[in-house]
């Protein structure tokens, strides 16, 4: 025969009960905490993995997931926006669209075409009707990175040294 418990045990039994899963449940951080700080660990670990480039920095397709690529690497992004050396893979300068005498998307350099600009500098204002510093919120770099035309391998490294700050 079982003998049934006093009626005073069951209550301390359910007091203790009750006093051990509100306690587990208060530690315990609800899902929606542990999804939230997730993906800010993860934000974190993108935001610090961001590939930068410095304007003189030699230029890696690989380092930016790209196919190697001869036109490009080796060089640096002064040397191709100031049309020192072409970046883009049919060989054209950019001051062979952008110069004195055409400056299409209203940026033009103050050289002849096809000529390279020896003293360009990111941070001097630039352009026809439009003038804008390479770095900056509104910068020609911002608009390079959002122009369907440009090619992507320089598209590219153009974002990761927005990314950098424009250093």
């Amino acid at each position: 025969m079982i003998k049934a418990w006093p009626k005073h045990c069951w209550n301390l039994s359910l007091q203790v009960c009750l006093f051990v899963l509100v306690y587990a449940c208060a530690q315990d951080k609800s899902r929606a905490e542990l999804i939230r700080e997730e993906m800010s660990q993860e934000n974190g670990a993108n935001a610090q993995s961001k590939l930068v480039i410095s304007w003189e920095d030699k230029i890696d397709s690989r380092r930016f997931g790209l196919t190697p690529n001869p036109k490009i690497d080796g060089k640096t992004l002064a040397e191709v926006i100031s049309s020192m050396t072409a970046g883009r893979d049919d060989g054209q300068l950019c001051s062979a669209c952008h110069n004195k005498d055409e400056a299409l998307g209203d940026y033009g350099l103050p050289v002849a075409k096809n000529a390279a600009s020896i003293d360009f500098d990111p941070s001097i204002e630039v352009g026809t009707t439009r003038k804008a510093k390479w770095k900056g919120p509104d910068g020609w770099a911002k608009r390079f990175i959002a122009n369907k035309t440009k090619p992507a391998n320089i598209k590219a490294v153009m974002q990761a040294w927005v990314d950098g700050g424009c250093k």
